[in-house]
């Protein structure tokens, strides 16, 4: 059942997906409406098993960034903008 939570948009559920190169969800994991996007990035990342991460900014953190490089793949996420040091990455 998914979980259910209040958020600027109202009442409802985020669905945070892992999907493979081709689009294709290969995970998929609910939370509240109200909760931030990388709550769930790590537990989709711990069954993966690929050369690359590409999410958008709001994945942007230390943990998250730590756990993709120590299974090793490479991160594809932009650096959010109030980083102290802008971290290179592939557009």
């Amino acid at each position: 059942m998914p979980e259910l939570g209040r958020s600027r948009g109202g009442f409802g559920t985020k669905i945070h997906a892992a999907c493979d190169g081709f689009g294709t969800p290969v995970q998929v994991l609910p939370t509240p409406g109200q909760s931030h996007d990388i709550t769930r990035a790590v537990p989709l990342l711990e069954s993966l098993s690929v050369e690359h991460v590409v999410a958008d900014k709001s994945y942007d953190g230390d943990r998250v960034l730590e756990r993709i490089h120590a299974q090793g793949s490479q991160a594809v996420i932009p650096p959010q903008i109030n980083r102290k040091v802008q971290r290179p990455y592939d557009r």
